[in-house]
C-alpha cells in the first residue's frame, strides 16, 4: 500500500487538506489555531516554545529567544509573516502552514515554519500530540 511504509529515499507527503478551512468558517485565519505550546528541535514540551497570537502579531518564545512576527497576509491554510523583533532578524519573511496528522486532537497538525528569506524549514509538533507520539 502506498503511503503506509516510508521508503528511505522518499518522504511521505502531508495528509491532504479536506474542506475549506480549519475552523467553523472557511475564511478563519490559520493563525487562530497556532497559540499554545509546541515541541521543536527536541525541546521538552514543558520548556518548549510557546506561540502567542495577539493583534496581528505572532510571538514565538523559546527558552533562549523571542521572535515577534507581524502578520502580512493569511488564509485558512497559511499565514505569511515578517519578523519585527529581534533587530538581528528584522525583515525576515516566513510562511506558516499546517501539515496535518491523523489524530482527533484539537490541533491535528504540525506547524511548518518556512523561512522564506534563507530557505530553511522547521516543523513544530503540538505538545499534546508529541506526548502521544512518544508512547
Amino acid at each position: 500500500m502506498l503511503g503506509v511504509c516510508a521508503n528511505g529515499n522518499m518522504q511521505i507527503p502531508p495528509a491532504p487538506v479536506l474542506g475549506g478551512g480549519l475552523g467553523p468558517s472557511p475564511a478563519e485565519a490559520f493563525s487562530a489555531r497556532m497559540a499554545g505550546h509546541w515541541n521543536w528541535d527536541g525541546l521538552p514540551c514543558a520548556n518548549g516554545p510557546n506561540v502567542m497570537v495577539d493583534g496581528g502579531r505572532i510571538v514565538f518564545v523559546t527558552p533562549d529567544s523571542r521572535f515577534v512576527h507581524l502578520i502580512e497576509s493569511e488564509t485558512s491554510q497559511e499565514t505569511r509573516t515578517r519578523v519585527v523583533e529581534p533587530a538581528s532578524a528584522s525583515g525576515d519573511m516566513h510562511l506558516l502552514t499546517p501539515e496535518f496528522v491523523a489524530t482527533s486532537a484539537t490541533r491535528n497538525f504540525d506547524l511548518v515554519v518556512e523561512h522564506r528569506t534563507d530557505g530553511t524549514r522547521d516543523v513544530w509538533s503540538p505538545c499534546e500530540l508529541w506526548s502521544l507520539r512518544r508512547r
